[in-house]
């Protein structure tokens, strides 16, 4: 019941919006929302839009953009003050996308799934989401850091 009086109140605000809009502007509105509607018509998922821009987005299939390399490094930087992770403590995990293009990414190893719900497709160039996640066979690099890590931990219960 509280889905279908939200429902209500939305659409009750979208009809204020478009009323206050003129003539000019309420063909552009309307063929946004056609757009959308065209696009997104068997989606079912939140909407979502940038503050200014009448233009809406599904919560699925065009997800926010990820945060540029930039910010994650500077808020990297904030939280935990070091650089990037040591390439044996990566896992590269392959991530089927809305556009159907598959992609290689890497995650730090202590991630058990892909965290991410969308990144650039570096064939189309655009921002995607992500529909499948496969986490690949360890790399030589990532397999000589666990050996590593396995011979301290045996050699440090030996000494206990």
């Amino acid at each position: 019941m509280a889905k279908l009086s939200e429902e209500k109140a939305r659409r009750a605000a979208n009809r204020r919006r478009k009323a206050a809009l003129a003539a000019p502007e309420r063909e552009a509105y309307e063929a946004a929302e056609a757009e959308f509607r065209r696009r997104h018509a068997d989606c079912h998922a939140i909407r979502w839009s940038v503050s200014g821009s009448r233009t809406a987005h599904c919560g699925f299939c065009c997800s926010p953009p990820p945060l540029s390399e930039q910010q994650l490094e500077a808020i990297a930087k904030l939280l935990v003050g070091v650089g990037r992770p040591d390439p044996a403590e990566l896992d590269t995990w392959r991530l089927t996308l809305t556009c159907d293009h598959v992609i290689d990414k890497t995650q730090h190893s202590s991630n058990t799934y892909w965290s991410g719900l969308t990144t650039h497709c570096s064939t189309c160039g655009q921002t995607r989401g992500i529909v499948a996640s496969e986490k690949l066979p360890p790399s030589h690099a990532r397999r000589a850091a666990e050996q590593r890590r396995l011979a301290v931990q045996l050699d440090e219960a030996r000494l206990s």
